[in-house]
């Protein structure tokens, strides 16, 4: 198992979202203007689009991992074991998260 795979599984996620974040705010005043809300709606896909590739590239090295039978020895399949369920579990809270972060954008009207 690449360990890439697996780190970036445990802090791909936190990563975008924090990008997201920053984005948003970043252009919520700017986005304003007639006809630029959009463009936060467009940051909240590109993010939960990035959140869910980094699922499912958790969920690959899940696969893989099952699948493998090399000789690696008993720590290092725990420890890669350990890594795929988190990276699994931490994209599914920054999931939510993205989509929590995004519902004020429609639930609150920040520009009237």
């Amino acid at each position: 198992m690449r360990p890439l795979r697996l780190w970036w599984g445990v802090i791909g996620a936190p990563l975008i979202w924090l990008l997201y974040l920053q984005a948003a705010y970043t252009i919520t005043t700017w986005t304003c203007a007639p006809r630029r809300l959009v463009m936060l709606i467009i940051t909240f896909a590109i993010a939960a689009a990035a959140v869910s590739a980094t699922g499912w590239i958790a969920w690959q090295s899940w696969q893989r991992l099952r699948k493998s039978t090399s000789g690696d020895d008993e720590i290092a399949a725990q420890r890669n074991h350990f890594m795929v369920l988190s990276g699994l579990g931490i994209s599914a809270l920054i999931a939510l998260l993205v989509l929590a972060s995004a519902m004020p954008i429609g639930l609150l009207q920040m520009c009237e």
